[in-house]
């Protein structure tokens, strides 16, 4: 069988492969000597599982609609019976549906998203075709031509990605739980494909960098993305311009040169995680110059602490929602967030006088910041959203004293929005750890387990397989109200995934030391809260496999721990009133406590 791919159809014909005047010669050029050769780290983009669809539906004659039930990424086989001549199958690609049952598809912008098979004859044996050089996203198709009522089983769908390996479970006794953490998976999967995109469907697929700052955490439970984010940050780097400042999208495209705040610290978020999950220093070393280099303009262009230059396209904390975040202050946060975890990454690279200089950026940044942006008598900050309070608490931007007040202030906005979030996708991958920190379990597992708009729940209840781009999607009336055009929608779209660490740092409770990390000494510290009664985590570090089960029966909490080889941890289970801290080698061990 030979293939032919024209005009973006393929063709698949029982004879030699058609001439055509666009067929041209293949050129060769010498190698440029003067470009480094680097082998990719990168495992290559495989085929990890096939699904067929769930269901099918007719919508007009001769015209399909299949359900995979999933929003899923990667190509489609068809199997075409036998005896059939000069068919024309088409297969158009959509992750929604219009009220009236047809596929939505707005929301690809210019990517066509249709395949079209030509098949001269499908011999007496039938034929098996698929797609090539191309990927797509989708959970619905629509089929057209196909030689009488196509069956679930003539479609397959193949799921492919750069294939990481997978190193993180989670189940539990809540469905929406374990329906959310599933859906942060398949986005993951679906978004890394030699670079960790954005979306995986629309004409768009670029290497956002604030996407990759907020989801690069969540992403190490999930698998080991050590290699593909270590050939990915390679893109960072050399999409650094002559001004030493990184880019928005990484690798660079044209016009996204300058980064905003958030955006543009990627440089220095993802290499710390990188460090802090996988024990790689080596990312650090190659990456330092480069980040000291970001925060040291940033504080050349802001003497007085406060980062309201060199913002470029400023976000801000984007996708927020019944909130308007200032900029100001927002910028202010990411700023101190660099300065804390730079003091951390230079410590680890035994750079002395960095630890020191990086201290005092932190100290002055947090100084400023109070003076400029907070009510001391009362903790409000300028704004008064729920980011203000999560960014400054969770980047220790505030004095001690204020901090109490500023985490009232926090609880009360939540509860003014009936314990919704107003946080854009930057904030709100810290709020429910800020909460826990503070004491406000109970009002993290509200927000957590809420199910009306906007929350996590809400995209669930709207039969949601993977994570959405905005908390409503334009589906807030169960049908679309697009007010971009072409309409930014996407439901594949991982920035808001960044949930899923808190899902297994704080509810499984599975976490590395921070002066030991990549889980040579391991945190074991569970959060109970309410509708969650019973968990069951593991994660494969890169030092070996931990396994967390808790359950409550009443009042009891036990605790089952696994504990990798070579290893040491702490076992924290002071959320409890009999609660206290045990330090313990590696095995497995059994906690019992009484809850308050």
């Amino acid at each position: 069988m030979y293939s032919d791919i024209l005009m973006g159809e393929l063709y698949y014909q029982n004879r030699e492969i058609n001439n055509s005047t666009k067929w041209t010669a293949v050129v060769t050029k010498p190698i440029n000597k003067t470009v480094a050769h680097i082998a990719d780290r990168a495992q290559p983009i495989r085929v990890t599982e096939e699904l067929i669809p769930k269901s099918k539906r007719q919508i007009s004659p001769g015209v399909w609609i299949l359900d995979f039930a999933q929003n899923m990424v990667g190509l489609v086989g068809i199997k075409v019976p036998k005896n059939h001549k000069s068919m024309r199958i088409q297969l158009r690609y959509a992750e929604a549906l219009n009220p009236d049952g047809s596929i939505y598809t707005k929301n690809y912008e210019d990517a066509r998203s249709i395949d079209t098979f030509v098949i001269e004859d499908s011999g007496v044996s039938g034929i098996s075709v698929e797609t090539h050089f191309t990927y797509t996203g989708w959970q619905y198709i629509e089929v057209s031509g196909f030689p009488g009522e196509p069956q679930l089983t003539d479609f397959v769908g193949r799921v492919a990605h750069t294939d990481t390996p997978m190193t993180g479970k989670f189940e539990s006794d809540n469905k929406l739980l374990n329906r959310l953490w599933l859906n942060v998976l398949w986005t993951q999967k679906g978004n890394i494909w030699s670079i960790p995109t954005d979306c995986p469907q629309r004409s768009e697929r670029l290497g956002w960098m604030g996407d990759s700052a907020v989801m690069i955490h969540t992403a190490s439970y999930n698998a080991d993305v050590s290699a593909i984010y270590s050939k990915w940050l390679r893109d960072v780097r050399e999409a650094i311009g002559n001004n030493g400042h990184f880019a928005n999208i990484s690798p660079l495209l044209d016009g996204f040169n300058d980064a905003a705040p958030a955006w543009g610290d990627a440089g220095v978020i993802v290499p710390y995680h990188i460090w802090r999950m996988f024990g790689d220093k080596q990312i650090l070393e190659v990456s330092y110059e480069l980040m000291n280099a970001w925060v040291v303009h940033i504080k050349a262009a802001n003497p007085n602490y406060l980062w309201t230059q060199m913002t470029f396209q400023d976000f801000g904390d984007y996708l927020e929602v019944n909130a308007q975040t200032p900029k100001d202050v927002f910028d202010t946060c990411i700023f101190g967030y660099d300065a804390l975890i730079m003091t951390q990454m230079a410590g680890a690279l035994n750079r002395t006088d960095d630890v020191k200089f990086y201290t005092e950026l932190h100290t002055n940044i947090s100084n400023a910041f109070t003076k400029a942006f907070v009510n001391t008598t009362d903790g409000k900050i300028k704004g008064d959203t729920q980011a203000v309070y999560v960014l400054a608490l969770a980047f220790e931007l505030l004095p001690q004293n204020l901090r109490p007040l500023a985490v009232n202030q926090l609880v009360d906005n939540i509860k003014a929005h009936d314990y919704h979030y107003t946080n854009g996708f930057i904030s709100v991958g810290f709020s429910n750890e800020v909460l826990v920190k503070y004491g406000h379990r109970d009002v993290a597992y509200r927000l957590l387990l809420q199910e009306t708009f906007p929350s996590w729940g809400y995209e669930i209840a709207h039969n949601a397989t993977a994570m959405w781009e905005h908390w409503d999607n334009g589906l807030r009336d169960k049908q679309f109200t697009d007010n971009d055009d072409p309409p930014l929608n996407s439901f594949n779209h991982y920035a808001l995934g960044s949930i899923g660490r808190w899902i297994y740092q704080y509810v499984a409770g599975i976490d590395t030391d921070d002066q030991m990390v990549g889980f040579k000494r391991i945190k074991i510290q569970p959060n109970p809260g309410n509708g969650v009664s019973f968990v069951k985590s593991s994660y494969k570090s890169i030092n070996g496999f931990i396994e967390n089960s808790w359950q409550t029966i009443g009042n009891q909490f036990v605790l089952n721990t696994t504990i990798s080889v070579n290893t040491m941890a702490s076992v924290d289970l002071t959320f409890a009133k009999s609660g206290k801290v045990h330090e313990v080698g590696s095995g497995t061990y059994t906690f019992n406590v009484t809850m308050d």
